[in-house]
């Protein structure tokens, strides 16, 4: 079919790939290219995404470990070696062996200001969130942050570490609620106290007949009960793991990779 390279939104979307891959310097090039071409028509989620990334060229410093990539600022990079460096390879490995995948590169970018977090994971400030997953990419806030002090980095950074694998294990194509859910569980199972202790409101779902259907749980990642979804996706998980041992997740993840829907990749 004939390309119009003068397609800015093309170029857009293409940007928005190759930032989710980790593939950055191509990113900054297309939207570079997208604001080109868009001769003046303005595009907020570009313009931000852009812009931090140019952000990111200027203010980090990019290290290597391995098949681990950070990107953070330089003040904090001492810290970071020390810290996150072992703590990332550990999970890696314990993950991967728990799972019997081993995910490729993996580059996680630690962000000092929450604004540029949120920009560089959905495009916009004011996005409620610690850290995000989009495979090979995690964004993470700093301990350094606004926020410092009221969250554990290490229960954020083992919880998006475990969707590397799980998106890396089903070719991105497990439901939101099965690696929400997993995530979760890998908190509890990592560290006891990382429970997110939801059992008064799971008590008042249940007398008020307001627990999710499993087929309608994906729709809480997109509403007012997204905290209750990876609640209750962390109890269904558990209750499988009881139930049936932890092999049988690794293979519905890997149905789902197939092809599989929720009913048959259950079944």
């Amino acid at each position: 079919t004939d390309r119009d390279k003068t397609d800015h939104q093309a170029w857009t979307r293409l940007g928005h790939a190759l930032a989710n891959t980790g593939r950055e310097d191509e990113a900054r090039r297309a939207f570079e290219r997208a604001i080109e071409h868009a001769a003046g028509r303005q595009d907020a989620w570009r313009d931000n995404m852009a812009r931090v990334l140019n952000r990111i060229e200027k203010n980090h410093v990019h290290e290597s470990y391995g098949p681990l990539e950070f990107s953070w600022m330089p003040d904090a990079a001492e810290v970071f070696r020390t810290y996150w460096v072992p703590y990332y390879t550990q999970a890696r490995e314990e993950l991967a062996e728990r799972y019997g995948f081993t995910p490729e590169r993996t580059a996680i970018e630690v962000f000092r200001e929450h604004g540029d977090f949120s920009v560089r994971s959905v495009g916009f400030e004011g996005f409620p969130a610690l850290g995000v997953c989009f495979g090979q990419v995690v964004t993470s806030l700093s301990p350094l942050s606004e926020m410092r002090g009221q969250f554990s980095w290490a229960r954020t950074g083992f919880h998006e570490f475990s969707h590397v694998v799980h998106l890396g294990l089903s070719h991105n194509r497990c439901p939101r609620w099965i690696t929400e859910g997993l995530a979760t569980w890998e908190e509890v199972t990592r560290n006891p106290s990382w429970s997110r202790n939801m059992r008064l409101e799971l008590l008042d779902a249940r007398a008020n007949e307001m627990l999710i259907p499993v087929r309608e749980l994906n729709r809480a990642f997109r509403g007012p009960r997204i905290l209750f979804g990876y609640y209750q996706g962390g109890l269904l998980c558990e209750m499988l793991v009881a139930e049936h041992g932890f092999s049988p997740m690794v293979r519905l993840l890997r149905a789902f990779d197939q092809g599989a829907d929720l009913d048959k990749a259950i079944g």
